[in-house]
C-alpha cells in the first residue's frame, strides 16, 4: 500500500444546494501499510448569508442558529462566510486529492472545488448490507463504534465517527476502500480543469451572495412598502392554499424588486413558530368566531392516494399575511 494522504470531511448547512455553509470540519490523515494516522484538523463555523431565509428544519437538526455560531466562533478572526474562506480549506488540504464523506453527493455541492477522487461511506454501507446501515450511526454500530446521539450533526463529531469507520474498514481490508486508496493522484491537466471550475464556482457563489445581501438591504429599506403591499393583497373569498397565496403575494412584491418567496421557505418559517398546529387546534374548539380559520381537507390524488391540503380562510389569510411580513423583515 503506497503512502496516501486523505481528507475526511463533513458540512452542516442551512439546507440543500445553494444555501449557506454553517460549519465545516475535516481530518487530514496519512494511510500507511498497516494503519491510518491523523495529521491535522480543520474546524470552523460560519454565519448564513444576510437575507437568506433561516431553515428551521436544518437548524433543528444541527442546532446552529446565529447565537450558537457566535459562541462557537469565539474570538476567531477567519471570514464570517465559507464562500470567503474556501482558500483556507484548500490550503489545509494541500496536495491531498482523495476525499471521504458520508453521503458525498450532498457534501460535494458545498465543497466549492471538485474532488475527482472520492469515497462515499453512505454508498459503501449499501454494499456491506443492502438496505441497512445508511445512517452514519448505523454504520458505526456495525463496526462496534460507540456513538452519542446528542452529538450527531456536530460536524467535527461526525467526522471523528467517520474517521473511526474508515479505520475499521481499512483493518478489515474493505475491497472498495483499498481500491480508492490505490487510485492515482490527479495529473496537471485535471488539476488545471479543477482550478477553472473552482474559479467559476467562486464567481457564481459570490454573485449569489451579493444579490442576496442586496435584496436584504432592499427589504430593510422598504419595510413600510412591504407591509402595505402584503396587507392590501386582493385575495379571493374562497379557500386558498399556501401556493395560491404566495402566487398573489409574489406578484405584489415584484415591483419592489424582491425575489420570489417559495412554498418551502414559507412552510418552514410557519413550522418554526408552530403556526399550523396552533391554529388548527384553535379551529377545533367550540368558539364560533374561529370557524373560518385554518382547516385540513382530505383529497384523493389521480393515483387514488389520500393526501391532506391545508386551506386558509378568514383568520387563516390574516395570519398568512402577518407571518409573510414577519419572515421578510426578520431575515
Amino acid at each position: 500500500m503506497p503512502k496516501r494522504e486523505i481528507i475526511v470531511f463533513d458540512f452542516e448547512t442551512n439546507g440543500f444546494n445553494g444555501t449557506s455553509v454553517l460549519s465545516l470540519s475535516a481530518i487530514k490523515a496519512l494511510v500507511l501499510p498497516n494503519s491510518i494516522q491523523e495529521i491535522d484538523r480543520f474546524n470552523r463555523f460560519y454565519y448564513r448569508t444576510p437575507g437568506e431565509f433561516v431553515n428551521p428544519a436544518a437548524i433543528n437538526v444541527n442546532g446552529l442558529d446565529e447565537s450558537t455560531i457566535c459562541k462557537l466562533r469565539g474570538e476567531a478572526d477567519y471570514p464570517k462566510h465559507y464562500i470567503d474562506d474556501i482558500e483556507s480549506f484548500i490550503e489545509f488540504c494541500g496536495d491531498t486529492d482523495h476525499f471521504i464523506a458520508h453521503n458525498f453527493s450532498f457534501d460535494k455541492d458545498f465543497l466549492g472545488f471538485e474532488a475527482l477522487v472520492y469515497f462515499c461511506t453512505f454508498i459503501e454501507s449499501k454494499n456491506i448490507n443492502i438496505g441497512k446501515f445508511n445512517k452514519l450511526s448505523d454504520l458505526a454500530a456495525y463496526y462496534n463504534i460507540d456513538v452519542n446521539p446528542d452529538f450527531l450533526h456536530n460536524s467535527m463529531y461526525d467526522v471523528e465517527i467517520l474517521f473511526d469507520i474508515v479505520k475499521a474498514m481499512y483493518e478489515e481490508k474493505n475491497e472498495n476502500l483499498l481500491k480508492f486508496f490505490h487510485e492515482r493522484a490527479l495529473n496537471k491537466k485535471e488539476q488545471k480543469y479543477i482550478q477553472i471550475r473552482f474559479n467559476s464556482y467562486l464567481k457564481s457563489k459570490r454573485e449569489l451572495r451579493d444579490r442576496t445581501e442586496k435584496n436584504y438591504s432592499s427589504i430593510t429599506d422598504k419595510s413600510e412598502e412591504i407591509k402595505k403591499a402584503i396587507n392590501t393583497l386582493s385575495l379571493p373569498s374562497s379557500d386558498i392554499t399556501i401556493s395560491q397565496f404566495l402566487t398573489i403575494a409574489n406578484r405584489a412584491l415584484a415591483p419592489l424588486g424582491l425575489e420570489n418567496v417559495t412554498s418551502i421557505n414559507f412552510n418552514n418559517f410557519l413550522k418554526k413558530y408552530d403556526i399550523l398546529s396552533t391554529v388548527n387546534k384553535l379551529t377545533k374548539t367550540n368558539d364560533n368566531s374561529l370557524k373560518f380559520g385554518i382547516f385540513t381537507q382530505t383529497r384523493i390524488s389521480l393515483s387514488g392516494e389520500k393526501y391532506d391540503v391545508i386551506l386558509y380562510n378568514a383568520l387563516g389569510k390574516k395570519i398568512l399575511k402577518e407571518y409573510l411580513i414577519k419572515m421578510l423583515l426578520e431575515n
